[in-house]
């Protein structure tokens, strides 16, 4: 209750050590105004277990430069309820360094509308496992220079469902080195628009494998 009483200047005054001293209850009797007061050094001072037992609506209030003070420990120590309930403008605010430190499960706990804001910079630093994590709907909603970022064994990871997912003007702005990293069975789930829209670099770096594993309707469309 004394640490609620707080005023928003006082919470902003708070020392390092102090913030990185306070328990678990004590930070969860903030209010969501008062925690968005925290800078970006008080922040980077939160222990991984407070930041662990953080309410959502606490996180959200963070500042984008508060949020991308979080370490790699820190970043790791987020459960998935907690990476669901960021703001989009949080995620699209995240470091390259910290996206590449979320698990599988945590990535996996993104909505579409929060891998939108995703920039070519971000989705390039994403592991090939955590690419495979996404959702097809979260594939679909990656803008095109997003999905251009992706090398040949992002492409390799994906699942059919993820490649189904792809829309006809994310295929459009494939390369030809991501398309020879589709499987044939990832060719073969290609829609006929999507092979329409491939470029004629891509068409041509086929391989006679993934060709072959067209059937007549679609391999007749390129």
């Amino acid at each position: 209750d004394q640490i609620a009483s707080l005023s928003n200047a006082h919470v902003a005054a708070l020392s390092t050590a102090q913030v990185a001293g306070l328990s678990t209850d004590d930070l969860n009797a903030l209010t969501s105004a008062q925690f968005g007061q925290l800078s970006s050094a008080q922040a980077g001072a939160l222990t991984s277990d407070q930041i662990a037992h953080l309410q959502s609506s606490d996180l959200r209030a963070l500042s984008t430069g508060a949020l991308r003070a979080l370490g790699s420990d820190q970043i790791n120590a987020l459960t998935t309820d907690q990476i669901g309930q960021l703001t989009n403008a949080q995620v699209g605010a995240l470091g390259t360094a910290q996206l590449a430190n979320l698990t599988t499960d945590n990535v996996h706990a993104l909505g579409s509308a929060q891998v939108a804001t995703l920039s070519s910079a971000q989705v390039a630093a994403l592991s090939s496992d955590q690419i495979a994590a996404l959702d097809a709907g979260d594939i679909a909603a990656l803008n095109v220079a997003a999905i251009r970022a992706l090398d040949s064994a992002d492409f390799a990871a994906m699942s059919t469902d993820q490649i189904v997912a792809l829309t006809t003007a994310q295929v459009a702005g494939l390369t030809s080195a991501q398309v020879a990293g589709l499987s044939t069975d990832h060719v073969a789930a290609l829609q006929t628009a999507d092979l329409r829209a491939l470029s004629s670099a891509a068409v041509a770096g086929l391989t006679s494998g993934q060709f072959g594993a067209l059937t007549p309707a679609p391999a007749g469309a390129l």
